[in-house]
Order: structure tokens, then sequence, then C-alpha cells
């Protein structure tokens, strides 16, 4: 199983108070342009270039997707941009948000329709200077990643679709056993909450299967087991468990701060 992802960023720079002359404190954020996937996985029926996004995690830093600002006086990309060499971290952070700093809690997928961005942490940059960003991602899920010892990448699609169709529309298949789809338990509504992208009006145990409704109420599954994959309502949104790639990746970008900082 194999997919690249092809990613086009945004720099952000919030600058902070000169600490010298020829340096300053600021923020890094990255907000995603453009992002694809060339997949060979059919055996979870995988297709190629749909709506892909990087991770989000709200249990851990660990399976959401991580930035990290990289320097070193020979800090260079290499392997057509698929490693470095000679580089330090000076900031990380993970998850997505808008916020400076970035705060781990309810963590969005980073998505190419949407407006989420990814903040480094506080730190100094020389003018003048190339320097290095770092994605990683734990994984190749379009959602958010939730588990321990057995991971679920869940998402969410558009109003009144299965689990079939929402899962399809990041070219994967649900998680199933015959015409019956796997529905995570929840032990609240955070997943839903970061895949929505906004608070729930409303948090309530769902007997069928985790969901939002288009007032933003939300209905998280207490005991996980199996659900009806075709399930849909008037006026709701599934939360479904697809199949994903659990592959590791890093991406590698470089960037320069002007001259005059």
């Amino acid at each position: 199983m194999k997919k690249i992802f092809l990613i086009i960023y945004i720099l952000i720079g919030v600058t902070l108070p000169f600490m010298s002359a020829h340096a300053m404190q600021t923020y890094i954020g990255v907000q995603i342009d453009i992002a694809s996937t060339i997949s060979s996985c059919e055996e979870v029926g995988c297709t190629s270039d749909r709506n892909w996004c990087l991770p989000g995690d709200i249990s851990s830093s660990v399976d959401g997707t991580q930035l990290t600002v990289m320097g070193g006086e020979n800090c260079e990309i290499v392997n057509g941009g698929a490693g470095e060499l000679n580089c330090s971290a000076l900031s990380t952070v993970s998850g997505s948000g808008t916020t400076n700093p970035q705060t781990v809690g309810k963590n969005s997928p980073l998505c190419a329709d949407s407006s989420d961005i990814i903040w480094s942490g506080l730190i100094d940059l020389e003018a003048s200077t190339k320097y290095v960003l770092k994605l990683s991602t734990s994984s190749y899920c379009p959602g958010i990643v939730i588990g321990t010892t057995v991971k679920y990448c869940m998402v969410s699609g558009e109003e009144n679709q299965n689990c079939i169709d929402t899962c399809a529309k990041y070219g994967l298949l649900p998680r199933y056993f015959l015409s019956l789809c796997i529905d995570n338990w929840l032990s609240d509504c955070a997943g839903i909450e970061a895949l929505k992208r906004s608070d729930c009006t409303e948090c309530n145990p769902s007997e069928t299967h985790n969901y939002y409704d288009s007032s933003g109420r939300c209905y998280h599954k207490e005991v996980g087991g199996m659900t009806d994959c075709n399930a849909m309502g008037i006026g709701t949104f599934r939360v479904c468990d697809c199949s994903f790639n659990e592959t590791p990746n890093s991406f590698y970008f470089y960037f320069t701060t002007p001259e005059n900082l």
C-alpha cells in the first residue's frame, strides 16, 4: 500500500517584540492549500486524489499531524523532499487550529477546503535565513484517529449520506463485516466536535450510530458494535469509521525569512 501527498502550504508569521536587531520571536503557521493522494490499495478500496486531509487527533499528540520547525547551519532537505540532513528541531506542535500558540485538544483534520492552521510554538528566527518545515503524520487518515491498541479513522461527510458514501468521499471504504459497519464507541462528543469544527449545542448518547444534526446537536455511541452502513436520516451527518493506511510519513518544505525583520 502506498500513498503520496502533494502539499502546497501558506506560511504565516505573527511577529512579537524584537529580541535583537536581526532576529524576531514569532509563530509559524501552515495552512493546506492543495492536498492530493496517489494510492494503490485495492484491498481497502482506495482511489486517488479524493479530498485528502492530514489527520487530527483528540486523544494525544501522537496520532495527529505534527509540525516541526527545523534549522541548523547545514540543515537541508534530501531524498527528493522525503528527508532532512543536519537539522535540529526548534519547535514542535501537534494538532490543528487557529490559536497562538496551538493547544492540544479538539484538533480537526487539516484539509485544503478549510481555514484551519497548524501553528508552531514561539521561536526565534534570524533574518535572511533558510529554515525547514516538517509535517509528520502517523497514518493516512483524512479525519481523526482514535483508539490505542486498535486505531480507528473517523470521518464525516455531507448531510444525509450513509457511511458508504461518507467514506467514499475520501476514496475509502467503511470498516464493515458483511453488510454492517463497525461503529466505534465515543466516550463524549469531542471527536464529533473536531470533525464538525464547532462545539456541539447538545451532547447526547445514541443507541444507533455516531452523528450530528443540522442544528449542532451531537449523538455519540456509548457501546461499540455493528450498525447499518446505509442508515441515514433527514438533517443528519454521520460520523463513520473508514479503512485507512497506518503507515507514518513526513513531508519537508523550505522557507526563508525576510532580510529586514
